[in-house]
């Protein structure tokens, strides 16, 4: 391993490393090829089975891995969670000792966390952090949930496809296991819109165009160094993840691995699957996530104008996105895009790196933005 990235890494943990408080029990006995860092939180029902598939892809796995189960809590998470991961550090002790598994205990006296916005996010970024002594630029850090289910190949596959040059992180297909088959239903409507949008996004040419899903996301190690780590928040931290991730590297959908994690109703966090289908078990009808047809039209042509618009200065830009739709300049001034614009044009030498530039500005969670805008527009425009 070189100097370089040693010195790297090093800063990387002295500033933004997550680990201090915890420790990592059973750590790797040598540098490894792939690292799986899984968050476990009431999850002990779950966890003989998904351990279970990820040691079926070890034993396949010609190189070497190794897994880290993050048992996480906050300080004021509910008794219930609590007990079951009492629970789940029991079963870990008693069945699961193996070379290839280490575990955090982030949940008993002491270690529980207590700021405003830990959680998963948090637990992520410990697990990642504490393995990166033994990881090396191209060592493979994959993401996984503890009711997520891998395929055989899990494993070897990751390492095949990410441990080159290029590409350096990447998002899994995935397929909901349907535990409630009353909600089945709901749960490949919702899938569909998932996938929808990211495929839409992809053929317009966003960079954006993948699924933002914890359980199926992996990027090498030097990308997540170059993104400061997993973002410790404690809902839509993958979200923010590969955001990151597809500003400074890129992000590509490998559909010949599969990952399924459990369709469950959550409350832990305010977005995602569990709220989409407490919702649908409500009464809402998950069909109405999906975006107007129009709303992906309005971008491909606003994304193409941007885009090309170098030599525009603000007046200019609002009156020909105007002219696109008038209803446009409302939302890009509440986004900051007019105000940011000849920041954005100062910061490029030339058209094609002015381009880049704007995609990186006008990013997932504003595009998501525009495409809710356009839909509930045109929407109100059928009434």
């Amino acid at each position: 391993m070189n100097r370089r990235f040693s010195a790297r890494r090093a800063r990387y943990l002295e500033r933004y490393g997550r680990g201090d408080r915890w420790r990592l029990q059973s750590p790797p006995s040598e540098p490894v090829d792939i690292a799986v860092v899984v968050p476990v939180y009431d999850e002990v029902d779950q966890l003989d089975e998904t351990l279970a598939a990820l040691e079926s892809s070890i034993e396949v796995f010609a190189g070497r891995g190794h897994v880290v189960l993050v048992v996480n809590e906050h300080r004021e998470s509910p008794e219930a969670a609590k007990a079951s991961n009492r629970a789940a550090l029991r079963v870990l002790g008693e069945r699961w000792r193996a070379p290839w598994l280490g575990l955090v205990d982030a949940a008993s006296e002491g270690l529980a966390f207590d700021g405003v916005d830990e959680g998963v996010g948090l637990a992520r970024r410990i697990g990642a952090d504490l393995l990166l002594p033994y990881c090396a630029p191209r060592t493979v850090l994959a993401h996984l949930d503890a009711d997520t289910r891998v395929p055989r190949e899990y494993l070897s596959r990751l390492v095949e496809r990410l441990s080159a040059a290029e590409p350096r992180a990447a998002v899994l297909d995935f397929r909901h296991r349907v535990v409630d088959p009353r909600l089945g239903e709901a749960v490949r409507t919702y899938e569909r819109f998932l996938k929808t949008t990211a495929a839409r996004l992809a053929a317009i040419g966003s960079p954006y165009g993948y699924v933002a899903l914890g359980s199926a996301m992996a990027s090498n190690v030097a990308a997540y160094l170059d993104v400061r780590g997993v973002p410790v928040r404690a809902a839509g931290e993958d979200f923010y993840f590969l955001q990151k991730l597809a500003k400074s590297c890129g992000v590509v959908t490998l559909d010949e691995l599969c990952v399924e994690p459990a369709a469950r109703l959550s409350k832990r966090v305010p977005f995602g699957t569990g709220r989409r289908l407490e919702a649908a078990q409500n009464g809402v009808d998950p069909s109405q996530l999906f975006y107007d047809e129009p709303a992906f039209e309005l971008f491909a042509a606003f994304r193409r104008l941007a885009r090309g618009a170098f030599d525009h200065d603000g007046q200019e830009l609002r009156r020909v996105i105007g002219r696109l739709n008038p209803m446009l300049p409302a939302l890009l001034e509440r986004q900051g895009l007019l105000r940011r614009w000849e920041k954005l044009r100062r910061s490029a030498a030339e058209p094609r790196r002015f381009a880049e530039q704007f995609d990186r500005w006008y990013d997932a969670l504003k595009t998501l933005q525009f495409l809710r805008y356009v839909s509930l527009h045109h929407s109100e425009s059928r009434r």
